[in-house]
């Protein structure tokens, strides 16, 4: 049937569970069902024949679902899971005009790390460096690829299939080993470390537990399918890969990490299991460049990690709580390949006049800092332009609490935007998972008590700014109302801000802010946070080292 899997068996601890797969006439996968288990997966393609959804014993989202949104030349744009309430977004990912992938966003609940990649000429389009959470790690390729720095270089020894198999060290010592099972999930590790270069020579994105393959396309070694039928166009069955190495399909590129899933299906726990890597995979940040021996530049040794279940290497995320186990590494002696010369410095055009830094955030539904305390609001209807009343759970997360001090900025009224999490605020919104103000649209006052809001709503799938595009945690900036739109403070403008920690971030301007910059007073930038709470946001070491304080800002125009 065109190479499509009927039934796929898999024994775990001498238990063998099977499961089977339908298709229709165009080689698309319709429902996945493992014996035993009450749940039957079914899945959903757009237009284009690309996989939008998979959800649980029908099309209605539930827990485990999952949701795929494309841009209209059919590149990966996000991915989401459903938590039993709502979906959650997973990544987002960034391309160029030639599908190339520029950055991706890892999240989980109010974790979140961008990772931005440099590449190659467009005609190899591999990844040079990849930088996350300040830190970078450089890349060194031969015929394929062959090396990495981290804390130190590192050497994948791959099979005919561009497969990494083993890892060695500088000292040619094997540390890694792996096998795999036909679709590319991992079977069985032995040893410390981590690959970049996975199955097929892929990226293993362990946000999504899938496979990059070049051209906004991937892979999904749960069901051994490609997403689209772009990843193989003109095949017979443009679903699956061919059995012979992929070649510039699965080019060499960037590992965000390797997440293990054993089921060909979603489970209802993976959110917890994406959140424990999220959580491990900071203890696998990237060391400076050093001195050229393998050491990092700072002195700080790398930390090992636990080898169950495997992470990937490359970006790193928040730092592990679990201690590293101490694997024996299997022997082997390759010959140890020469270390190449560590890049400079980035030099930056400094301002002369430094600039006031701010944070704002998304507020959440669900902060204890809001009472149960239900009231109508103006939800505003884009496209009709209509404003009526409705009746809302949590007022006060719209309108603000009653108290002294800063909780008086603490609303989706002042902060701009809201992360939705009451069944009842779902239902109104449509599904949709956030809430924005508009101060553009003033509402009339509420017919029932008088009350003159100062703001009326809308609902949308993810928070935006004032330049109509998706904000970005720790890149993207709002910037004085007075001053927006002007040179140096429209929309798409990029900078450094020289705040420990971000001093080669990349900031965009995405959004204006309620402040103004006043003649002869610093201007201002405010850093997006993300979706936080009131304690957080106004007590996080993060936020205080820089709010309110000036630092220097340079342009990172190209």
């Amino acid at each position: 049937m065109n190479g499509n899997t009927l039934a796929y068996p898999q024994t775990l601890a001498e238990l063998t569970t099977v499961t089977t797969y339908t298709y229709d006439a165009t080689n698309q996968l319709m429902t996945a069902h493992a014996e035993s288990d009450p749940l039957t997966w079914h899945y959903t393609f757009d237009a284009n024949g690309s996989l939008t959804d998979i959800t649980p014993n029908g099309t209605t989202p539930a827990n485990g679902a999952r949701r795929y949104t494309y841009s209209p030349a059919g590149y990966l744009l996000q991915v989401e899971t459903h938590d039993g309430t709502a979906y959650q977004p997973q990544a987002e990912m960034v391309y160029n005009g030639l599908g190339q992938r520029l950055s991706m966003t890892a999240h989980q609940g109010e974790l979140s790390l961008t990772t931005q990649y440099l590449l190659d000429l467009p005609a190899h389009a591999r990844p040079l460096s990849a930088t996350a959470n300040n830190q970078t790690t450089f890349y060194l390729y031969g015929n394929g690829s062959l090396a990495e720095q981290t804390a130190q270089w590192t050497y994948s020894l791959v099979d005919g299939t561009r497969t990494a198999r083993q890892l060695t060290n500088p000292a040619g010592a094997v540390t890694l080993a792996r096998r795999y099972t036909p679709w590319g999930e991992v079977l069985e590790q032995a040893g410390d470390g981590d690959f970049t270069w996975g199955y097929f020579g892929g990226l293993l994105d362990a946000a999504t537990g899938l496979i990059y393959v070049g051209s906004g396309q991937y892979y999904d070694p749960a069901t051994g399918r490609f997403l689209s039928r772009f990843a193989n166009p003109g095949a017979t069955n443009p679903y699956l890969p061919q059995r012979d190495p992929l070649g510039a399909l699965l080019g060499p590129a960037m590992l965000l990490f390797l997440l293990q899933r054993r089921r060909k299906k979603p489970g209802k726990y993976d959110h917890l299991v994406i959140g424990l890597v999220l959580v491990l995979a900071l203890g696998m940040s990237l060391a400076a460049c050093g001195d050229g021996t393998g050491t990092p530049g700072d002195g700080t040794p790398s930390p090992t990690l636990p080898t169950t279940p495997p992470s990937g290497g490359g970006t790193p995320l928040p730092p592990a709580t679990e201690p590293p186990s101490t694997p024996t590494p299997p022997p082997a002696s390759p010959t140890p390949l020469p270390l190449p010369d560590c890049p400079t410095a980035l030099t930056k055009n400094w301002l002369p006049n430094e600039f006031v830094i701010t944070h704002y955030a998304t507020v959440l539904e669900s902060d204890s800092f809001f009472p149960d305390e239900s009231g109508n609001v103006p939800i505003y209807n884009p496209t009709s332009g209509d404003i009526s009343y409705s009746n809302v759970p949590k007022w006060r997360f719209y309108v603000g609490n009653d108290c002294d001090g800063n909780c008086g900025n603490w609303r989706v009224s002042f902060q701009g935007s809201g992360k939705l999490t009451e069944p009842a605020s779902l239902a109104l919104s449509g599904g949709k998972q956030y809430v924005q103000a508009d101060t553009k649209h003033l509402p009339p006052p509420d017919p029932a008590n008088g009350y003159q809001p100062s703001a009326s709503y809308y609902f949308v799938d993810q928070p935006q700014g004032a330049c109509g595009t998706p904000l970005e945690v720790n890149a993207s900036i709002a910037v004085a109302s007075n001053l927006f739109g002007s040179p140096g403070h429209s929309c798409g403008d990029k900078y450094y801000i020289d705040i420990p920690g971000f001093e080669n971030k990349i900031f965009t301007v995405k959004d204006t802010g309620s402040f103004v910059a006043e003649p002869g007073q610093p201007d201002h930038f405010d850093i997006y946070v993300g979706a936080q709470n009131y304690d957080n946001y106004y007590n996080n070491p993060e936020f205080t080292k820089y709010d309110g304080k000036t630092f220097r800002v340079a342009s990172a125009q190209p």
